[in-house]
Order: C-alpha cells, then structure tokens, then sequence
C-alpha cells in the first residue's frame, strides 16, 4: 500500500506540473512515449497497455468504436 500510494503521489504531482505547463498527455495506442520525459515516470504509475473501455472524449467527438 505504501508504494502504490507513492506511486499515485507522483503521478499526481508530475500530471499537475504538465497542466500548469499547458502540457496534456493523451495515449495512443501504437504510438511509445517521449524518451526526454520517460525518466520522470520511472516512479509514477505505469501507463496501462490496453485503453479504457468507454472514453469521454473520443465518445464525444463521434469516435467510438462498436462494441
């Protein structure tokens, strides 16, 4: 549990520092992170493999996929 809660701390912290920055990270599949930043994620949260099921955004844009 004390990882994990680290682990979310970090992520949490480095994912604010991106939005003040007006930086915004969006996963695609197929594509491999930016090797400059990689190191700063080295104790986040890994960045799941697979997407999620239902995504808001791609939803809202008339993108989703047949289920």
């Amino acid at each position: 549990y004390k990882e994990l809660s680290k682990q979310m701390e970090t992520t949490y912290h480095l994912r604010m520092e991106e939005l003040a920055e007006g930086r915004i990270e969006v996963p695609v599949v197929g594509t491999e992170p930016d090797p400059a930043v990689a190191d700063r994620y080295s104790e986040a949260l890994p960045m799941p493999e697979e997407g999620p099921l239902f995504n808001d955004y791609t939803s809202l844009c008339g993108w989703e996929e047949e289920w």
